[in-house]
């Protein structure tokens, strides 16, 4: 704002996927802080996406293409700066190419409303990531990005732990700014708030000094869930869910 100078989103990957939200395509910069510009999805526009390629967002499960916002769909991409597959003893592994010569990238996304119609897509999680809690679907960056706007957290992540009843349940990871302290009653009724459904909401809490992170400073959901002990009922504040 300072120096009148728009930030653009990009979204990108080493095998090929490039989306970028600009201001010339998104001029409301909380817009384009979290959605992308429907540009290369094949079949809905003639565009194409950043680096000249086309997608198709897919249901994991039935392999049917996603046209309408409400479901969460696996990005599969294509084009010219697709790579060719993982180099493997002097040749290309394809396995992960469908019929159709797509890259199956194992991103979701999800369709969204907006300025008149179906326009946008939002990043979701990876579909290796994803929560599933008594046959419903969560996915983690969705709850981290509400417990990250609690105004007592620096930084936060979601992680599953095993329950032998749903399956998986949440823990939220939390690194308080200094000088504060939240409680697992205190999360939940900001999640409420916030208006996160219900089975979305922790239902333990781990306080941290940092989390765990890679060379490419991405969060390792995977270490938060060997860090965790043997599951344990809930706390009574997330109880009766």
């Amino acid at each position: 704002a300072r120096f009148s100078i728009p930030v653009a989103n990009v979204f990108g990957s080493n095998e090929g996927a490039q989306l970028c939200s600009a201001a010339t395509d998104v001029p409301d910069p909380r817009t384009r802080a979290r959605l992308f510009p429907r540009d290369g999805d094949e079949g809905w526009t003639d565009k194409r996406t950043a680096n000249g390629g086309i997608y198709r967002l897919v249901d994991l499960e039935t392999g049917e293409r996603i046209t309408a916002p409400g479901r969460i769909g696996e990005m599969r991409i294509s084009g010219p700066a697709t790579f060719p597959g993982y180099y493997e003893r002097g040749t290309f592994n394809r396995a992960n190419f469908d019929g159709d010569g797509f890259f199956s990238t194992g991103d979701l996304f999800e369709l969204v409303e907006g300025d008149g119609g179906c326009r946008y897509v939002r990043f979701v999680g990876r579909s290796k990531e994803i929560i599933v809690r008594g046959g419903m679907k969560i996915a983690p960056s969705e709850v981290d990005a509400v417990i990250n706007a609690h105004p007592a957290v620096l930084e936060a992540a979601v992680a599953p732990y095993a329950d032998p009843r749903l399956g998986e349940r949440i823990c939220a990871f939390v690194v308080t700014r200094p000088s504060h302290q939240l409680t697992l009653e205190e999360l939940c009724a900001f999640c409420a708030e916030a208006g996160l459904a219900k089975f979305k909401w922790p239902e333990r809490l781990v306080p941290l000094d940092r989390l765990p992170r890679n060379a490419t400073a991405k969060i390792m959901r995977r270490k938060l869930s060997e860090m965790l002990a043997e599951p344990e009922e809930p706390l009574a504040a997330a109880a009766g869910r």
